[in-house]
């Protein structure tokens, strides 16, 4: 958990989050959810966490690139 929540929040960084970053996901429960929660925090950004489908009905559950609002 250590290991990979702090492996994300350094490729977090790299990708520009901070502390003024909101940092969109959808997940399912489980250890990813901890994990991306945890590196989130640790990046210094704020946590979104979305619905599997967004308003227009859109799937953003299977999305493999983060998506990240500053």
């Amino acid at each position: 958990l250590e290991r990979r929540s702090r492996a994300l929040a350094e490729a977090l960084v790299g990708r520009g989050v901070g502390r003024e970053s909101v940092v969109a996901f959808a997940l399912p429960r489980g250890a990813s959810l901890v994990v991306t929660l945890l590196g989130i925090l640790r990046a210094g950004a704020t946590v979104e966490r979305v619905a599997k489908a967004s308003r227009g009905g859109r799937v953003l559950a299977g999305r493999t690139t983060p998506h990240i609002r500053r």
